[in-house]
C-alpha cells in the first residue's frame, strides 16, 4: 500500500489509524457532486445509511455510481464513510426517492419490521467516548429471521433510546447488508457525539416503546 497503516494495522484491525481515516476521505473525492457541508442540504434532513460493499475493491466504484445517480436526479446530498458504511445526508423530501435509487443499485435496501414476529434482542455496551449525552442513552440490537419473515430477508436494527424513554432512535437494514458488530460501534459513537445525526434517527414509531418495554 505504500504508507503506514498507524493504529490502523492488521494486526488492530478495530482502531483506526491515520491513514485509514484519511482513506474514508479519499473514497469521498469520488463523490464530485456532494456538497462541501451538510447546512448546504435543505432541511430538515434525513440521513441514510447505505452498505458500500464488503472488498475494498469495491468501495470508490460505490461511491462513484451513488454520487452520478443523485446528481442525476438533481439531490442535493452530503455524505459521510464509516467503515463499509456510507450516510447520505437529504432532504426529508428526497428521502423516499433516494431510497428508491439506491434500491435499484442494490436491491431491496431497508423494509420496516414485521409486525408480530418474536425476533431476537441483544444490548449493546457503548464504546467509551467523551460526550455530555454519553449517560443518556442506551443501545440494542434487535433481528428477525428470514424464516419468520414473508419477504424471506433477515431484517436488523440498532435500536436506541433516552434513559428516561422520552424518546427511541432506530437503523435499519435489510438482507446481507446487516453491519458487524465494530461497525456498529462506530455508529453509536457518531451517535453519541453528533447530534443532528442522533436527531435524524428519533422516530415516534410506537411499535418502539412496545419493543423497549421491560428493558
Amino acid at each position: 500500500m505504500g504508507r503506514s497503516l498507524g493504529k490502523g494495522s492488521r494486526r488492530f484491525p478495530g482502531k483506526d489509524g491515520g491513514a485509514r481515516k484519511a482513506h474514508y476521505v479519499d473514497l469521498l473525492t469520488r463523490a464530485t457532486h456532494m456538497k462541501s457541508t451538510k447546512v448546504e442540504v435543505q432541511g430538515p434532513y434525513s440521513s441514510i445509511s447505505h452498505l458500500l460493499g464488503w472488498f475494498k475493491n469495491e468501495l470508490a466504484e460505490a461511491v462513484y455510481k451513488i454520487d452520478q445517480i443523485l446528481a442525476r436526479s438533481k439531490i442535493d446530498y452530503y455524505a459521510e464513510i464509516t467503515g463499509h458504511y456510507m450516510t447520505i445526508f437529504v432532504s426529508r423530501n428526497s428521502e423516499a426517492q433516494v431510497r428508491r435509487l439506491l434500491a435499484d443499485l442494490s436491491g431491496p435496501y431497508i423494509a420496516k419490521r414485521t409486525a408480530k414476529i418474536a425476533g431476537f434482542w441483544r444490548e449493546i455496551d457503548k464504546p467509551q467516548v467523551k460526550s455530555p449525552d454519553f449517560n443518556n442513552y442506551v443501545f440494542a440490537r434487535y433481528g428477525e429471521s428470514a424464516s419468520e419473515r414473508g419477504d424471506h430477508l433477515h431484517y436488523s436494527a440498532l435500536l436506541f433510546r433516552h434513559v428516561d424513554r422520552s424518546s427511541y432512535g432506530i437503523m435499519e437494514w435489510l438482507g446481507s447488508d446487516v453491519p458487524h458488530d465494530r461497525i456498529l460501534k462506530k455508529i453509536i459513537e457518531k451517535i453519541l457525539k453528533d447530534r443532528e445525526f442522533r436527531d435524524s434517527l428519533l422516530t415516534e414509531d410506537p411499535d418502539l416503546p412496545v419493543l423497549w418495554k421491560r428493558r
